[in-house]
């Protein structure tokens, strides 16, 4: 496997155009991509491995690893490795040879989360691909009661189908299931649902079937009790083509964050450094932020982050919400 890594890292890493061909045998197994040839499925599948596996990884080593594979936003278009090392060394105040051991260790870390992982199980079909997010409106409410997103989606058909497959994240940094409440409001009925520690999934039956071409709306609310602390960002990751996406946050008027920021295109972990960016945004006197993106890229996270400049009880229960379907809210 760790062979497989530093075979994918060479050139453009996984912006590689043709990517199914770079995977070794074993990185293909894992990501079950043995058979599949299209390109955005097989980059799509291997962003939510590569994602996943990272997770619990020591910041450092996300880092390193990040960098070789051309995961981290400020070396995506970097067309070369060995520029992509040169960063790296900067960022770890380490020459190029240090920084290719770094690589090496956090390959090798990577490797073993990978192995020992249990993929999750891949419902999708033909019908589940078959249509696009043309735009999705949510409003975040964080309120001392609780929690409240609002996601509305306009989506398109480019098949016949009957039905549909809303994905989301679930409460990230515990163990435990933190109990996140799901209602649809309009546009279908909910029917079986798929949930694991981290990830949860269910259908959509529509009114009625779609052909290609026709529009729907529906709208999901979901709802987090008070008590538990909302990870401080709200994003949509996508799995398939978002042509637009609006996001407002209302925060509570009585605990105003410290900064906000705009996360435009951020891949895998990289939020985790709660790192802000340089578009700093202000709430208004109601606690409303705003943003606004168009073209989303399947892997990447739109949205917003946030702090409050305290320090956090580490052992309070938390909860993440990420808009938009497979894993963590990426649709």
């Amino acid at each position: 496997m760790t062979v497989d890594l530093h075979r994918l890292a060479r050139g453009r890493g996984v912006q590689t155009a043709g990517l199914r061909d770079k995977l070794g045998p074993e990185l293909a197994t894992i990501c079950g991509l043995h058979d599949e040839k299209d390109d955005l499925k097989v980059k799509q599948r291997l962003l939510q491995i590569l994602d996943e596996g990272m997770a619990g990884l020591p910041p450092e080593d996300r880092l390193a690893a990040s960098a070789a594979l051309a995961l981290h936003p400020n070396v995506i278009e970097q067309r070369f490795l060995r520029m992509r090392l040169a960063w790296l060394a900067e960022q770890i105040d380490r020459n190029s040879r240090t920084a290719q051991r770094r690589v090496h260790e956090s390959f090798v870390l990577l490797a073993t989360a990978l192995a020992t992982a249990s993929p999750a199980p891949d419902h999708s079909s033909d019908a589940d691909r078959a249509w696009y997010v043309n735009s999705l409106k949510t409003t975040l409410l964080l309120k001392n009661t609780g929690t409240r997103a609002v996601e509305q989606r306009r989506i398109v058909a480019t098949g016949r189908i009957d039905s549909i497959t809303h994905r989301m994240s679930l409460p990230a940094g515990s163990s435990e299931q933190i109990p996140v409440e799901v209602e649809l409001l309009h546009g279908g009925l909910i029917g079986s649902t798929r949930t694991s520690t981290h990830h949860s999934e269910y259908d959509i039956v529509l009114p009625e079937s779609l052909k290609p071409g026709d529009e729907h709306e529906y709208s999901v609310e979901l709802r987090i009790p008070a008590g538990l602390r909302l990870d401080n960002r709200y994003l949509c990751v996508p799995i398939r083509r978002y042509d637009r996406f609006t996001l407002r946050v209302r925060f509570d008027i009585g605990r105003l964050p410290h900064r906000v920021w705009r996360v435009d295109g951020a891949v895998g972990r990289s939020t985790d450094a709660v790192v802000p960016s340089d578009v700093l945004l202000h709430p208004d006197r109601f606690g409303d932020v705003f943003a606004q993106f168009r073209d989303l890229r399947a892997g990447c996270g739109y949205g917003l982050q946030w702090d409050f400049g305290t320090a956090v009880d580490a052992n309070e229960p938390r909860a993440r919400v990420t808009g938009g379907g497979n894993a963590a809210g990426r649709g």
